[in-house]
């Protein structure tokens, strides 16, 4: 049985440096990552955060074979997200990545709604394709957990009660 925890989430600031742009956002790191704009900027905006990259990045600038790899991610970045045709096929591509990359969350369950089993002093709980959750007592705690189905690749969200603590 394989269990993930939420342990806690921690924010990290990933700053890529031979591009000058800090990104705190996993979605983020694609190609409005390298401009520093978020998936729903307008066209105006991917230009400006564009151009502004170029002054700073262009090889005549800067000596750096680093800076001079950079400013070639710049500019593909913003060949593909300046042709609307491009940038929807990007959109969709990068829309799919995504949402391949989620967990299939069955169900978010607190504690009380689990069924404890007195004798294996566990809890359980019934996934829709017949298979079982279960969850050790030891398991839950002060923290949120994410429990996978035995038998599919369904998960549970387990809330934690921190009240009975």
């Amino acid at each position: 049985m394989f269990h993930i925890r939420l342990q806690a989430l921690l924010i990290v600031l990933h700053t890529t440096s031979e591009l000058q742009v800090t990104s705190c956002d996993p979605v983020m790191d694609n190609l409005y990552g390298i401009l520093g704009c978020h998936k729903n900027a307008t066209y105006e905006e991917l230009k400006r955060k564009y151009q502004e990259l170029v002054l700073i990045n262009h090889p005549d600038k800067q000596r750096s074979i680093t800076l001079s790899a950079a400013f070639l991610k710049i500019d593909k970045a913003w060949k593909i997200l300046r042709d609307p045709e491009q940038r929807k096929l990007y959109d969709h591509h990068l829309t799919q990545q995504q949402l391949s990359e989620q967990p299939l969350i069955y169900a978010a369950l607190s504690i009380s709604d689990l069924h404890w089993h007195e004798d294996s002093s566990n809890y359980s709980y019934l996934c829709k394709c017949g298979g079982l959750y279960i969850i050790e007592h030891s398991e839950i705690g002060l923290e949120d957990c994410y429990v996978n189905c035995d038998d599919c690749s369904l998960i549970i969200h387990i809330k934690s009660d921190k009240s009975n603590f």
